[in-house]
């Protein structure tokens, strides 16, 4: 398996980018613009979105997705970078460094889609109430056929959580998240089939753990403050930075879980900062190289 991956600009140690369930490695572009002055900016499709087309077999698990990403960024060549992960793509990249450590040099989590063991162990417990989120049913609802290009972004844009994005981030997500439907000459669909989102939302409840106080590497958790229909990860990415080892959190009060799409300038502003410090040894429990292509 070899995911395809886009070099969104810049120079210097990579900047490796893992996106959330549903979307693609180049809507980050409105971050890149204000990183790249500093790092070479690389971000992956993941199984089944953007121009990845394989997928794993259903049913499948979060491994098989991590499995997939290792596969890949060892195939690039790429070792000790530093990495953004966004809901989905945080667990990804957590779970990648915890199978497989030193394969990232610092992590900025956006609210990742993770459980403490303790957590999860509870959410497994019979009679716990633990409720799994809605969001399969959600996504298998989702319209994915649009009259054309400028009709998904005026429909997607009218309500969230697209709503709420960046101009830039929502064109992003458009112009590289739809491609021509088979025959027609104008209308567009999603790349990331609906009925497979829901799958992967399925995949990852409850969200997987580890014992992540095993993990030694310069970790910032940012959540959102704004309520919505992610915000049990505010508490869990609370929880989180709580067992990892001289980690930060950052909490950015005026947006929710798509807090890197709705103020992209003030999300890379703090990243940069983050990997900056890292750099300079004064945000890093150990030293090590960055990664270069």
């Amino acid at each position: 398996v070899r995911l395809t991956h886009h070099v969104l600009g810049g120079s210097g140690p990579v900047l490796l980018f893992l996106h959330a369930t549903g979307f693609h490695g180049r809507v980050f572009a409105p971050l890149v613009d204000a990183l790249k002055q500093h790092f070479l900016c690389i971000a992956l499709d993941l199984p089944g979105h953007g121009d990845s087309t394989w997928r794993p077999p259903h049913p499948f698990t979060p491994d098989h997705l991590v499995k997939a990403v290792q596969q890949t960024v060892l195939q690039l060549g790429i070792q000790g970078c530093f990495c953004f992960g966004h809901s989905l793509g945080g667990a990804l990249a957590l779970l990648l460094e915890a199978d497989r450590p030193g394969t990232i040099r610092a992590l900025y989590l956006y609210e990742p889609v993770v459980f403490t063991p303790e957590r999860r162990a509870e959410a497994l417990t019979p009679g716990s109430g633990y409720q799994p989120a809605k969001l399969a049913q959600i996504a298998r609802k989702r319209r994915r056929v649009f009259s054309s290009a400028s009709d998904a972004v005026s429909s997607l844009g009218s309500k969230p959580p697209f709503s709420s994005f960046h101009p830039a981030a929502l064109q992003q997500y458009v112009q590289y998240g739809t491609e021509p439907v088979p025959g027609s000459s104008e209308q567009v669909q999603l790349k990331c089939d609906p009925e497979y989102e829901g799958q992967i939302f399925e995949a990852m409840e409850p969200p997987p753990a580890r014992t992540w106080s095993q993990l030694h590497l310069p970790v910032c958790v940012a959540v959102g403050g704004a309520s919505d229909m992610h915000s049990r990860l505010q508490q869990a990415g609370r929880e989180l930075q709580a067992q990892l080892p001289g980690s930060r959190l950052k909490r950015f009060d005026r947006t929710g879980h798509f807090g890197p799409f709705d103020d992209p300038k003030d999300v890379a502003q703090d990243v940069t900062a983050f990997f900056l410090a890292v750099m300079q040894g004064r945000d890093s429990p150990a030293p090590g190289p960055h990664a270069r292509l």
